[in-house]
């Protein structure tokens, strides 16, 4: 049976749209190793990642080493469960995504996943659950989680991954084998990757629309745009990720020199012209801004911009 078609009896598991095929970084190496040479495998792990993290492919291989029937140092890429999982339409591996992008996994998914885990597998011995961003998840949802890895069902086993480990329940930390992930690269690093990044990559759109950013922002410390004009620009944007670029940008304009992965010398300008101080209290702000999100404090994307961005035009008064 292909994966799409259990996806079609759920609506709360859906089938992860295909990416590159780009090799795991050497830098991720060790945790992939570590994953492929247990020799018993956990009820639930927690992976703890960025975006900028190729987890898909991580757990992709993981899970095909696990289903593989000629592996030998990792997955054959040959046999039926590889093959089925290339094409992202194996039956017993499964992710669970919002049902709106930009939206939090609901209580009801939680609910009909508890529902659905007690069927039996359908290739092989095992049966994989995918879910990701669990950091944002509410107290009901989380609870219903919780529920979930308390009473595991044989053969199931929980993939969780998430940014930070804030604002995720201690008791199901606790229940999961965690696998940390090293940082990703510095914003400049992000920015240089930001062209081989998939166009279902969640940051990609938002990188793409960095250069037009940067000159509003120059436009902007020159009082020759207004802060409420580009808010109105960027609300449609989810705050978050946002917040995340403001960072990136507000601390590269901090650096002792400016990297020369930025595109153009919009960002030389504006450092030379800034006030320190009110940089630095402005990047404090944006990290408690984004603290409040990790708490699931619901933010006036527009708000919030407007103050972002009139804090900024501070800087170069």
């Amino acid at each position: 049976m292909m994966f799409e078609e259990i996806a079609v009896e759920s609506p709360s598991i859906k089938a992860v749209p295909a990416k590159d095929s780009r090799d795991i970084p050497n830098d991720l190496m060790p945790v992939m190793n570590a994953l492929l040479h247990q020799n018993r495998l956990a009820e639930a792990y927690l992976f703890v990642c960025s975006d900028f993290h190729p987890y898909r492919q991580i757990i992709e291989r993981w899970v095909s080493s696990v289903f593989c029937k000629q592996k030998q140092n990792g997955p054959c890429g040959q046999c039926q469960s590889c093959i089925l999982i290339s094409r992202q339409q194996h039956p017993d591996l499964h992710w669970m995504l919002p049902e709106k992008e930009g939206a939090n996994i609901k209580v009801e998914q939680i609910r009909h996943l508890q529902q659905s885990i007690y069927t039996g597998t359908h290739h092989a011995s095992e049966r994989f659950y995918v879910i990701p961003r669990i950091e944002t998840m509410n107290k009901a949802c989380s609870n219903a989680l919780l529920k979930i890895l308390e009473e595991p069902p044989q053969h199931c086993h929980f993939i969780l991954l998430c940014s930070q480990l804030l604002t995720v329940l201690p008791t199901i930390i606790s229940r999961c084998h965690k696998v940390s992930f090293p940082e990703p690269g510095c914003f400049s690093e992000i920015l240089m990757k930001a062209d081989l990044l998939d166009e279902s990559h969640p940051k990609a759109a938002l990188l793409a629309m960095t250069p037009e950013l940067i000159k509003d922002l120059l436009l902007l410390s020159k009082l020759q745009t207004s802060a409420i004009d580009i808010a109105e620009k960027l609300k449609i944007w989810p705050v978050d990720e946002l917040l995340w670029l403001f960072y990136g940008l507000f601390a590269e304009v901090a650096k002792p020199v400016i990297s020369s992965v930025i595109p153009g010398n919009e960002l030389t300008i504006l450092k030379d012209s800034a006030n320190n101080r009110k940089l630095l209290d402005l990047l404090t702000k944006i990290t408690m801004l984004r603290k409040k999100i990790a708490g699931n404090v619901n933010l006036n994307t527009l708000l919030v911009l407007e103050d972002i961005l009139i804090s900024w035009v501070k800087i170069y008064e």
